[in-house]
C-alpha cells in the first residue's frame, strides 16, 4: 500500500483542492480513501494536506512518479509518497530541488503530519 501527500493546502485553496484531487483521480486511478489533515483541527484557517491511499499499489511497482512531481512543480506544492511496508518515503519539494530524494524508516503518523 502507498500513500500520495500532496501539501501544504491553506484554507482558501479549494480550487487547488479539488484540481489535485481530479489529478490523482485521472492519471492514477480512484484512491481507495482521501484523507483531509489539518495543523489545527480547532482552526476553520488552518492549512491541511491531502492523503490519497492506494491498497494495490507498492512504491516498486508505481509509474506516475513524472507525473506527480509535474503537477507539483506546475501547483507549486510539495508532494510524497509513503510505502507502508517498507516505511520508505520519496519526496519532491517544488522549491528545493528538481527530482525525488528518499527517506527510510519513516513512520506513517510522522508522514501525515503538515
Amino acid at each position: 500500500m502507498i500513500t500520495i501527500k500532496y501539501y501544504v493546502f491553506w484554507h482558501e485553496d479549494e480550487e487547488k483542492k479539488e484540481e489535485c484531487s481530479s489529478f490523482v483521480k485521472s492519471v492514477i486511478g480512484a484512491p481507495d480513501s482521501i484523507q483531509i489533515v489539518k495543523e489545527d483541527d480547532t482552526d476553520p484557517e488552518s492549512c491541511y494536506v491531502l492523503l490519497f491511499d492506494f491498497k494495490s499499489k507498492t512504491m516498486n511497482d508505481f509509474e506516475h512518479w513524472f507525473d506527480l512531481l509535474d503537477f507539483a512543480m506546475q501547483s507549486e506544492i510539495y508532494c510524497a509518497v509513503y510505502d507502508h511496508k517498507s516505511k520508505v518515503a520519496k519526496i519532491f519539494e517544488y522549491d528545493e530541488d528538481d527530482d525525488w530524494y528518499e527517506e527510510k524508516n519513516v513512520e506513517f503518523i510522522d508522514f501525515c503530519s503538515v
